[in-house]
């Protein structure tokens, strides 16, 4: 609902942010335990998403 709604408002927007986020992996993939997640510091779990350092572009 709320992709729809920013698309309404924003499409240029919305469609950039989808082909950004197209073949990135998510958390939730990794199949790692919450208390573990939150235990990682910043850069391992950057490191383990494939992130740059400075984030996303």
């Amino acid at each position: 609902m709320a992709a729809a709604f920013g698309f309404l408002l924003n499409p240029r927007r919305v469609v950039r942010a989808f082909r950004a986020a197209k073949g990135q992996q998510t958390l939730y993939r990794l199949g790692l335990p919450y208390e573990e997640v939150l235990a990682m510091p910043i850069e391992e779990v950057r490191e383990r998403l494939g992130l740059r350092t400075g984030g996303i572009p």
